[in-house]
């Protein structure tokens, strides 16, 4: 559960944070960061974690004995997203290397 409380910063001054942590936006500002976001160029999209080998090193722990995939109803949200938003790349993954 994620509790909100306020406590003074390294300035002294009041600010809300978030389980005892500063909220993201709050840490940039301390640091006087600012970050903006840019257009989106690349879609990565996972198709599932059903694959044909077992790799230690996989951060997904996909594998032959894995059965989440993208069922056809999300492809085709995805496929139409994709048209709408004109991505410069699209980085299919999932399942085995090949």
């Amino acid at each position: 559960m994620e509790t909100h409380h306020l406590s003074r910063d390294r300035y002294g001054e009041m600010a809300q944070t978030t389980g005892g942590f500063d909220p993201f936006g709050l840490a940039l500002a301390k640091d006087r960061l600012k970050l903006d976001r840019r257009q989106t160029v690349i879609l990565q999209v996972n198709t599932g974690l059903l694959c044909n080998q077992t790799c230690r090193h996989c951060h997904l722990d996909a594998g032959p004995g894995r059965t989440e995939n993208l069922d056809a109803q999300t492809v085709e949200a995805i496929v139409a997203y994709a048209a709408r938003a004109r991505f410069e790349v699209i980085d299919i993954t999932g399942g085995a290397p090949e």
